[in-house]
């Protein structure tokens, strides 16, 4: 499963995707999950009220840990 922004609010929708044909592609859509990653922090944060808890710095560096 791949997330990726619907058209509609910017929601996180999930949809079915082929498995990567090589390593580049397996790279690239890494790297693509990671911004959209980044890209949803500040609504994360807002919803989970996280602001006292982490910044949006520190959640960035768990997800590439992570990953």
């Amino acid at each position: 499963l791949l997330f990726s922004s619907s058209k509609n609010g910017g929601d996180l929708e999930s949809k079915d995707t082929p498995n990567s044909a090589n390593l580049e592609e397996a790279r690239k859509r890494v790297f693509d999950f990671f911004k959209l990653a980044c890209r949803a922090l500040p609504t994360v944060m807002d919803i989970y009220n996280l602001d006292d808890v982490a910044t949006i710095s520190q959640l960035r560096s768990t997800i590439a840990f992570q990953i």
